[in-house]
């Protein structure tokens, strides 16, 4: 099961403008038990420990939970730039739009990026597994594991009155 959603709820520990939201963690708890989750896989980019983590810790103890997405130290050891992206500021004289900006994706990084999770999800060992990423990533890896013959179901969480 691929579960899409912010960064923000992940709850990472080493993670920027968390927003504590007690459903993500409800949801993730029902996941497991009406999915049968027995391993729990997420982009947590070595920020952690998250929520999800520490439910997994909770549920099964160690060795059922992996962060799949290197650091960004770490990102280069694998072809992988640091950074994935970068902000484009639309006008940073204008006090109004100052805090406007779009962000441009390095498209073939977040494929290695991909691939790199895919085979760290091959390698794990689990029954089912619930793998939680950036909403960005939801269709474009639920076509990659489909084309690796895993079975997917795409969950979108995005609680927006709740990130604004």
């Amino acid at each position: 099961m691929l579960f899409g959603t912010s960064h923000r709820l992940q709850g990472a520990v080493k993670g920027r403008f968390n927003v504590d939201d007690p459903t993500y963690a409800e949801l993730i708890e029902r996941l497991i038990s009406e999915q049968q989750i027995d391993f729990i896989l997420e982009e947590a980019t070595g920020l952690g420990p998250t929520t999800a983590e520490k439910i997994a810790l909770c549920h099964w103890g160690q060795n059922h939970y992996l962060d799949v997405d290197p650091s960004k130290q770490e990102r280069p050891e694998h072809d992988v730039k640091a950074q994935t992206g970068e902000v484009l500021l639309l006008d940073p004289e204008d006090p109004q739009k100052s805090k406007d900006f779009a962000y441009w994706e390095h498209v073939e990084d977040h494929i290695k990026r991909e691939e790199l999770w895919l085979r760290r999800i091959q390698d794990a060992s689990f029954t089912r597994a619930l793998m939680i990423c950036g909403a960005a990533h939801l269709l474009s890896f639920s076509f990659r594991l489909r084309s690796a013959a895993l079975d997917v179901k795409a969950l979108y969480y995005m609680p927006h009155h709740k990130l604004s």
